[in-house]
Parts: structure tokens; sequence; C-alpha cells
């Protein structure tokens, strides 16, 4: 059986009509050439739903096509995901 859990802003001590962040978003990045250009995007929040940990690298788009068949607007960028938490996982 699921816990149930008292909402944030309904457990004594808040104020009311005070905004409490819930869900948290950064986007970094590193100011050196090897890392130029590359963001990386933190992201976190308290009593989501679910509970995970991954790491996902998201490639650029190819600039050209290989095969000569393939339309162009149908390419997707390929994406490598490492599932760390709460089941260890590559897709």
């Amino acid at each position: 059986m699921a816990e149930r859990v008292v909402g944030y802003r309904r457990r004594t001590g808040c104020r009311a009509g005070f905004e409490y962040g819930d869900v948290v978003a950064l986007k970094l990045q590193i100011d050196n050439w090897r890392w130029a250009g590359v963001p990386f995007y933190l992201r976190t929040g308290k009593r989501l739903a679910q509970r995970t940990t991954e790491i996902v690298i998201q490639f650029r788009r190819t600039p050209f096509v290989l095969f000569r068949n393939t339309a162009v607007k149908n390419l997707e960028t390929n994406r490598l995901v490492i599932h760390i938490q709460p089941r260890k996982a590559f897709r």
C-alpha cells in the first residue's frame, strides 16, 4: 500500500501564499576548449512520482546522410541513456 504524504504547503510552519520550489533545473557549461558548447542539464525535485537517476547523452545530428534514400527530415539524434537507479541498464 502506498504511503500517504501530506502536501508540502499543508505542513505546519509554511507561510501562507509563499511559493516553495519543488523542482529545480540547471543548465551548466564548462568553460574550456574540450567542453565548449556542450550543455549539462541537472534536474531534481522532491516527492516526484518516480525516483530515478540516469545519465542521458544526446549526440549531435550528423552533418550529412550516409545512405542516399534516407530523407534528412527523418533523421533523429542518437541518445545513450544510462540508468543508475532504481534498475541499472543501458539503452
